[in-house]
């Protein structure tokens, strides 16, 4: 073998050497990417549960509040039920005074 085969063939190494070294520095490069990407996975994973939770939160206090406004509007029904008896016993009353004052009176002329 010849120095020039002999250099020729360092050089070969050594380019070699170089790519293998390229090779492992962009496999750790490639293993960071998956580690980030599997870190933003589960990032997004959490987001989303915490996302469904709130929006599941959300949902039952819409309910919630629908059902309470069933039961004042209910509420509110009755009352006014109750009002309009109320008013209507009112009006019987006046009515009852109305005729007891003209019988007294009646009775009044009579004497």
């Amino acid at each position: 073998m010849s120095n020039d085969e002999k250099s020729r063939l360092d050089r070969l190494e050594a380019l070699a050497e170089k790519i293998l070294e390229g090779l492992a520095e962009t496999r750790h490069g490639t293993d960071k990417i998956l580690e980030a990407l599997a870190e933003t996975r589960q990032r997004t994973d959490s987001n989303a549960r915490s996302i469904e939770a709130l929006t599941n939160e959300g949902r039952i206090a819409r309910n919630r509040l629908y059902e309470a406004m069933t039961r004042l509007a209910a509420a509110q029904a009755t009352f006014w039920e109750i009002q309009s008896d109320y008013y209507q016993h009112l009006e019987q009353i006046d009515e009852r005074q109305a005729r007891m004052l003209e019988l007294l009176s009646r009775l009044e002329e009579r004497l």
